[in-house]
């Protein structure tokens, strides 16, 4: 039961944000899906930690996908959502870190997003305990008093 509860908390968020980020890119010419895997330059970008591990608290393993992804043909903007800041783990970040040196060394123009349905600032905490926070990272806190604001500016 626990394991199902876990998945309902992750799903809710998720949907939500669908939402916002359809309302956000609605009749903006591009592609955006959800649970997408990004191409640059016709190479999926997969990360593959050097040594992969479990913990309630955080895990590093295998990613390929991004919870949100939108390309217009000229800039992208790709979004990883969790209910609560503490469920970023290090497989999220690290998976968005080298999503960004790839669409950095194609000359891409990017944003990416980090959200949570708490605190914005919690997010950054949650990075800093994890050793994840790197200012050079540029990714966008958004949290639950930013998200709808957020999503009717484009």
């Amino acid at each position: 039961m626990k394991k199902i509860e876990k998945k309902m908390r992750g799903l809710v968020p998720e949907k939500l944000f669908e939402k916002v980020f359809s309302l956000r890119h609605s009749g903006k010419k591009g592609v955006f899906g959800y649970g997408v895997m990004v191409v640059v330059d016709g190479k999926p970008v997969k990360y593959i930690p050097s040594f992969s591990y479990k913990k309630e608290d955080d895990s590093d393993v295998y990613r390929q996908t991004v919870d949100a992804g939108f390309w217009d043909g000229e800039v992208g903007e790709f979004a990883e959502v969790k209910f609560s800041p503490e469920a970023f783990h290090t497989k999220d970040i690290k998976y968005l870190q080298l999503l960004a040196n790839e669409l950095n060394t194609a000359g891409l123009n990017y944003s990416i997003l980090l959200v949570s349905f708490d605190n914005k600032e919690l997010i950054r905490f949650k990075l800093q305990r994890l050793g994840l926070w790197k200012k050079e990272d540029s990714f966008y806190l958004i949290g639950r008093d930013e998200l709808f604001q957020w999503g009717m500016n484009s």
